[in-house]
This record gives structure tokens, sequence and C-alpha cells, in this order.
């Protein structure tokens, strides 16, 4: 995902994905970025999975931690549609 919207002073701002790796921002889409090689720029960092390096299924498992069956069950029906009373 990338997002490009002005600041007020007629800037240009930019959302875009990356992973860091080896002590280094790896850009995931480089195409999105408009800026020329060596232009300075101001990271501000935002975890998008929670910062733990767990991918969405794992999270969503966590998400029954603790829970019994019956709850399970009543979470997953209202996920697909119906609502269990």
């Amino acid at each position: 995902m990338s997002a490009i919207k002005r600041n007020k002073s007629g800037q240009t701002n930019s959302t875009i994905d990356a992973v860091y790796e080896h002590g280094v921002f790896r850009v995931l889409d480089p195409e999105t970025i408009d800026l020329a090689d060596g232009q300075k720029v101001r990271l501000v960092v935002e975890p998008t999975n929670g910062g733990e390096g767990l991918d969405s299924l794992e999270l969503l498992g966590r998400m029954y931690d603790g829970l019994p069956e019956e709850k399970i069950a009543q979470i997953e029906s209202i996920i697909v549609g119906g609502f269990v009373v």
C-alpha cells in the first residue's frame, strides 16, 4: 500500500510499505517512490503487525486463546454472517 498526500507547505508526504532487514529498510514497491537517489527523507516507523513478526493467521489464532469451544463457535458463526442467540 502506498498513499501520497501534500502537507501544508505543499511538500508531498508518502506512506510506503517496507520491511526492516539487517539494519536497512527495504521498500516493498520501489516504483511508488518519486525521489532522487541520495535525497534525505524522514521516516516515521509504524509496525503493521504489532512488531512481533507474527503473520495474520497467527494473530487471528491468538484471538481464540483461552476461550471455550462454544465461544469459538459463536465467534465463527458471526464472522460467516450468522448470529447465535
